[in-house]
């Protein structure tokens, strides 16, 4: 099955889609994406917020999903 990626914008707390191309009553999965503007972000703000993890992500992952 493919995707469908279209822009639109909430008015009232709602989203309208309007022509999709799938079937009557076809079951999808809707993914909700806020629009940024690229030009208006800083990289070097960005890279000043980032923070640094030591060791594995993976380890970390791991010993969190153990603790489950």
């Amino acid at each position: 099955m493919g995707q469908f990626v279209v822009d639109t914008a909430v008015k009232d707390g709602r989203i309208e889609l309007d022509k999709l191309p799938f079937r009557e009553k076809m079951k999808v999965k809707v993914v909700v994406i806020p629009k940024v503007d690229l030009k208006k972000m800083s990289f070097s703000r960005l890279m000043g917020q980032k923070v640094k993890v030591d060791g594995s992500i993976a380890a970390l992952v791991s010993a969190e999903r153990d603790e489950r």
